[in-house]
């Protein structure tokens, strides 16, 4: 995962998250408090600007001297 590209990690993590969000509405239903802590979480990840990402955890590597 080390390897991957922050753009693969942002779209593995959105699949994964709709896969648990199906899968736990095929188990329990709709409306949960889990699914909707999926749809919060979904949101959030949308959000994230993965070139911003980056550059600040380049930023961070390099104080510490990686």
């Amino acid at each position: 995962m080390a390897r991957k590209g922050t753009d693969e990690l942002k779209e593995l993590l959105l699949t994964a998250i709709e896969k648990q969000r199906v899968q736990l509405v095929e188990e329990e239903g709709e409306g949960t408090g889990v699914e909707e802590d999926l749809r919060v979480l979904e949101k959030w990840v949308r959000k994230v600007n993965v070139g911003k990402a980056d550059r600040e955890a380049s930023k961070v590597l390099k104080a510490a001297g990686f």
